[in-house]
């Protein structure tokens, strides 16, 4: 057989392996993620999707704490992936159990002083479920700063310390109105 042709060939398997790896490289950082939460003492106990956004619910084995994950899965393609990285937008809402305090607490002004420490760079909503008040924060984020899209290697370190930055800048939002428990 020809050699060039064998090359050529060779070539175009690796082009369509890579446009297919920037079809799912959010479902591989998503994994990770399911991965980091679980190491860190969290179970998921329920998991939706409708193709666009997956919604995921950890709840923490030791202290009850939960953890709720609404990632919007964003079209990229190879050029979007390699060029500008792939990006998701993630919000992460933590949870706490707060028995017998009416969510009409934070009409008492609780809300506006709790949002007040997040300054200017977004914005904190609260949600009422059951037992469980969350303080919730979308981001976006950028899939490539935790998986090198060539070999598809995840670093961990790097992915474990920015979830536990993230769920424990949101716990401290949550800290004055678990004290009043």
């Amino acid at each position: 057989m020809n050699k060039k042709f064998v090359e050529l060939i060779k070539k175009g398997w690796k082009l369509k392996n890579e446009e297919n790896k920037a079809t799912y490289i959010d479902e591989v950082f998503l994994g990770a993620v399911i991965t980091t939460l679980t190491d860190n003492g969290y179970v998921l106990m329920d998991i939706a999707s409708d193709g666009n956004f997956h919604y995921f619910l950890f709840e923490h084995l030791e202290n009850w704490d939960r953890v709720k994950i609404l990632a919007e899965v964003l079209p990229h393609s190879l050029t979007d992936v390699k060029v500008i990285g792939a990006r998701m937008f993630i919000e992460f809402s933590y949870g706490v159990m707060i028995k017998g305090i009416p969510p009409s607490l934070f009409g008492l002004g609780l809300k506006g002083y709790l949002s007040q420490k997040l300054s200017n760079i977004g914005s904190i909503r609260y949600d009422y479920d059951g037992y469980y008040t969350f303080v919730n924060c979308a981001t976006y984020l950028l899939i490539n700063d935790y998986i090198d899209f060539d070999t598809l290697e995840i670093n961990w370190e790097k992915l474990n310390e920015d979830i536990n930055t993230i769920i424990s800048a949101l716990s401290e939002y949550l800290e004055v109105y678990r004290k009043v428990e």
